[in-house]
């Protein structure tokens, strides 16, 4: 179950490193099946992501824990809240390090379909990627629904330190949809809503008071 949450929370942070236009709010809704019932709570849950520029505040929560990150050059910062348990994690960015780095440990696969739907009036294209793990030999398949109307900007900065890359910055478009099986989870990730109001600063000035910094955990 430890890596269960390690993946859940890099699923977040790689989600919430996404921003289109100069500023706007995207909504997600996170659907998971096939959740043991301790942690049926986390069956179904909600994401924020909010962008202004080169900074972006994502915000994930359910009965069982809230995650908060901010992103800003040079530097992401991500809360977490488990039932009261107040943890921060820091990282910085050095992107061709991580790239480096990263290239050596996962091999990616990216087959293009002609499939085709629409999701919030966008035509998304199907991509199927397919990635493994050269230190425990795994794979993993995430099905990925995008469109090419709106430019992909999910990037990896958080330099391998939770064993995460983002598979998703390689598909030519933005990704409306995405689904995988996580130790036996179905994850769907869904956008709902997307508006390019503008967004006040005050929303990336986060209050770190009460949170004890910590190291990513390994997968």
């Amino acid at each position: 179950m430890k890596k269960l949450f390690v993946s859940l929370l890099s699923v977040f942070y790689v989600s919430c490193l996404l921003y289109a236009q100069n500023e706007g709010t995207i909504k997600y809704k996170i659907n998971m099946e096939d959740v043991p019932e301790e942690y049926s709570s986390m069956s179904n849950m909600t994401m924020k992501i909010v962008w202004k520029g080169d900074k972006v505040y994502s915000e994930t929560v359910n009965p069982y824990m809230k995650v908060i990150s901010i992103e800003k050059p040079g530097e992401t910062i991500t809360l977490l809240d488990q039932g009261g348990r107040k943890m921060m994690f820091k990282s910085q960015d050095h992107k061709d390090d991580n790239n480096e780095q990263n290239n050596g440990n996962v091999d990616v696969n990216i087959e293009y379909t002609k499939e085709a739907k629409t999701i919030l009036g966008y035509v998304c294209k199907k991509a199927i990627i397919k990635t493994k793990e050269s230190k425990r030999n795994d794979t993993i398949e995430y099905v990925v629904w995008y469109t090419d109307k709106i430019p992909n900007k999910m990037k990896n900065s958080n330099n391998g330190n939770n064993g995460n890359i983002s598979e998703l910055s390689k598909i030519p478009g933005m990704p409306m949809e995405y689904s995988f099986d996580l130790q036996g989870i179905k994850v769907t990730v869904t956008v709902t809503d997307i508006n390019y109001d503008p967004v006040p600063d005050e929303i990336f000035n986060v209050s770190t008071d009460g949170y004890q910094e910590m190291q990513y955990p390994t997968r």
